[in-house]
Order: C-alpha cells, then sequence, then structure tokens
C-alpha cells in the first residue's frame, strides 16, 4: 500500500501557515514536551536517590547482621572462620558500645565501633574513609582510636594527642559492686586513649558521633572477655542477595540463638522511597493524559477546518482508511518530535538540577543526609517514557481520525467550511 499520497496531505497540514489551528496544533506539542521532560527528571531522581542512599548506608550498615539474643556472642572468632568457609563470605566480629570523652569542659557523647582491622578492612568501608596523609595503612592498636575530621576541628585534637574515654559499662559494674559492699576492686572507670588517624563519612551525623576502636580495647569498656563480640558483621559481593544468605544461616546448627538482619530492614527509608517513585510516576501519567487530550482537541479543530477537503478527498475516491492515516500521521509526528524535544529538555533540566533546586529551595542537604541531588537515568525508564508518549499520542489522534473518515462527503461538500 502506497502511503506517500496520505503522508504528503499529513505534512501539508501541519506546515506552519498563518492560521488559528495550526498555530495550536504545534501548541499542543507543549503537553508531550512536558509530561516526558518532567518524568524523565522525576524517575531520574528517584531512581538515583536510592542507590545514593544505599551507598550511603553500606558506608556504614553491614549486609547482614548476627546478634546473639543473649548478648555476648562467646568466642566469636571461631564463629567468624566458621562463617566465611561455609557461606564463602567476609565476616567480622565488632562490639559497639557507648562512650563519653572527656572535654577540657565537660563531657561528650560517642558511639564506639571496636573493630578488629585485619577483618574489618574486608567486611567495612572504613578503610576508604580514612584520611590517607595521616594513616597510610588502616590499621590500628589496642588504646588507639580514630576520630573524625570534623570532631577533631571542633574539639581542638591532633593525631598523637590522649584522650580519656569513660565507659558508662564500668560505671555500672562499680555501682553493683558497691552494692555488694565493695567485696572486689573497683574497676577503672577511665580509659586514656591516643589519636592514631581521622575519617570522614559524607553523612555528617555519623561522622560527628562516631568512634573507632580497636576491638579488644572495646571489650575492655564493657567489661567483656577478649575474643568475646557483641556482633558479626558479614559482607556479600551482592548486597541483594542479604535475605537469602541470611535464611540459609537460620538453619545453621552452629549459628543457634543467633538472629540476623540485612541491611535493608535496618533503613526502610530506601524502601519508601522506592515506593514513592511508583507513585509519583502513576500522578504524573496524568500529565500525559492532559498531553493526549491537548492533542485530540487540536486534531479536532483541524477536522472541522478541513471538513470541505476531507470530502473532495472521499469524492475522488479515497478510502476511510487514507483519511485516518493522514490524522494518525499527524499525532504521530506531534508524538515523536514532542518526545524527542521532551527527552532533550529532561537531559538539560538534570544537568542544572542542582541551579534548579537551589533557585525554588526544593532541595534540603540536611534532611536528606546528601550533599548533592543524585541521579540514575535507567534505560528502561527512558524507553518506557519515551514509545509510552508515542503511544499515547497516537491514540489521542485515533478518535478525531475516526470522525475525519465518517465524514459524509456530500454533506462536507454543502457546508460552508
Amino acid at each position: 500500500m502506497n502511503l506517500k499520497g496520505e503522508f504528503f496531505l499529513a505534512w501539508r497540514y501541519l506546515k506552519p501557515q498563518k492560521s488559528l489551528v495550526t498555530m495550536l496544533t504545534y501548541l499542543s506539542l507543549i503537553g508531550p514536551i512536558l509530561g516526558v521532560g518532567v518524568l524523565l527528571g522525576v524517575m531520574a531522581v528517584m531512581n538515583g536517590m536510592p542507590k545514593a542512599f544505599v551507598d550511603q548506608v553500606l558506608m556504614w550498615t553491614p549486609h547482614i547482621s548476627i546478634e546473639k539474643s543473649q548478648g555476648i556472642i562467646d568466642n566469636a572468632d571461631a564463629l567468624v572462620e566458621h562463617i566465611e568457609q561455609k557461606y564463602k563470605v567476609k565476616a567480622a566480629p565488632v562490639t559497639n558500645l557507648h562512650v563519653f570523652l572527656q572535654k577540657k569542659k565537660g563531657v561528650k557523647g560517642f558511639l564506639v565501633k571496636g573493630v578488629y582491622p585485619p577483618k574489618d578492612k574486608d567486611v567495612s568501608r572504613l578503610k576508604d574513609m580514612i584520611d590517607k596523609e595521616f594513616m597510610p595503612e588502616y590499621k590500628m592498636n589496642p588504646g588507639e582510636i580514630i576520630i573524625s575530621k570534623s570532631v577533631a576541628i571542633e574539639l581542638g585534637y591532633r593525631q598523637g594527642d590522649k584522650v580519656i574515654l569513660h565507659s558508662p559499662e564500668k560505671y555500672k559494674v562499680m555501682l553493683d559492686q558497691q552494692a555488694e559492699g565493695m567485696k572486689r576492686a573497683l574497676p577503672n572507670t577511665a580509659q586514656e586513649f591516643i589519636i592514631a588517624g581521622y575519617f570522614d563519612f559524607q553523612i555528617a551525623e555519623l561522622s560527628k558521633n562516631v568512634i573507632f576502636m580497636h576491638q579488644d580495647s572495646a571489650n575492655e569498656l564493657m567489661v567483656m572477655n577478649w575474643g568475646d563480640a557483641l556482633q558479626i558483621e558479614v559482607a556479600l559481593e551482592d548486597p541483594e542477595q542479604a535475605e537469602a544468605v541470611a535464611n540459609e544461616m537460620r538453619v545453621d546448627p552452629k549459628l543457634g540463638g543467633m538472629y540476623f538482619t540485612p541491611w535493608y530492614k535496618k533503613n526502610a527509608f530506601v524502601e519508601r522511597i522506592r515506593r514513592e517513585k511508583a507513585l509519583l510516576t502513576f500522578v504524573l501519567c496524568f500529565i500525559m493524559g492532559g498531553a493526549a487530550i491537548g492533542v485530540a482537541a487540536c486534531l479536532f479543530s483541524l477536522v472541522i477546518q478541513k471538513t470541505k477537503e476531507i470530502g473532495i478527498l472521499k469524492a475522488t475516491g479515497a478510502s476511510p482508511l487514507s483519511i485516518i492515516v493522514v490524522f494518525l500521521s499527524q499525532g504521530t509526528f506531534i508524538g515523536v518530535l514532542g518526545s524527542v524535544l521532551g527527552l532533550l529538555g529532561g537531559r538539560v533540566a538534570l544537568k542544572y538540577r542542582e541551579v534548579i533546586a537551589e533557585t525554588l529551595g526544593a532541595w534540603d542537604a540536611e534532611l536528606y543526609k546528601l550533599k548533592s541531588i543524585p541521579m540514575h537515568i535507567d534505560a528502561n525508564d527512558v524507553n518506557l517514557i519515551f514509545w509510552g508518549s508515542i503511544i499515547i499520542c497516537v491514540t489521542a489522534a485515533l478518535v478525531p481520525a475516526i470522525v475525519a473518515a465518517c465524514v459524509n462527503p456530500v454533506k462536507a461538500l454543502q457546508s460552508g467550511s
């Protein structure tokens, strides 16, 4: 079937002329442009935010956390070796506790993470966050700590300075012993540490409230035996397999009495963002619906304006299918051109998203704990938006095309149009 004549007519109707209908036809391009551009921008940002949050979260959160219901994991090193050999993963013992750092005036509370560097270097990302200028290699001895660079500046500490940390657990032991009549020697509740280096997380909240030390020192502050731990952290090659591996570990008899927490269950915010993306995508699809109505309205106007010409075409033997093809071609042209311009506009907006957000006051770095607006353009999303827009515009053009095909040539020629 030769469609050259139909395409020629479609292009003739779309050529810029000094008529209101032709101008309205080109104004209908605004609908697909806005719809595609906004959808691309929103989906790119909503794809980028979970990815950025996951990267941030996994700097601090292990893929799987293993803890014991009774608290202390006895002989944690043996369990770490068993986990690594059986599940082909990396694992490290950890002791977490709260301490008070003694300042010149008052104290400041911190969360301490006691780690064993030879194991922790394969599990956590601390080694990547350490300032290499002051600590070229990730190594730490008992009695040494690593603090945030921002905290060091705030409190006026330098590498090699000594600080005093107070252990609430030791205070608890002291009070218990006092209640027993001081039958045993009171523990030393304060301990001196040397600042071995600095670290810097992108999440300011963590940087300002965390101290790292050797696990043996953390065990002393917790009044625990060396070799014990409060938690075992596991790192996988693929974080998405955390739930599957955790389920395998739950039925391991050697890990009885333990409970296993995949990383995403500690960070529900990521899942909330993914759900928001689905909801926003649904809402923004109504923009494309509005664009479709605009395309249909403009083509209806064109059908009314060209009623006499349509009558002549049908009187000279043009089939209804040919008339439909003419108007569907116009809808396809509007859909393709609008979608292409929308994709280009969306990419430009994403490139300057920081400037746009700053101008609109629509981004709060402190609220989202991200220094910049993340983005990730997914090829599947681009295809869905692009082809979806074209299909919607073609579908919108189908109704006026059918109306045009149903025009009675006699009445059309008798009309004054």
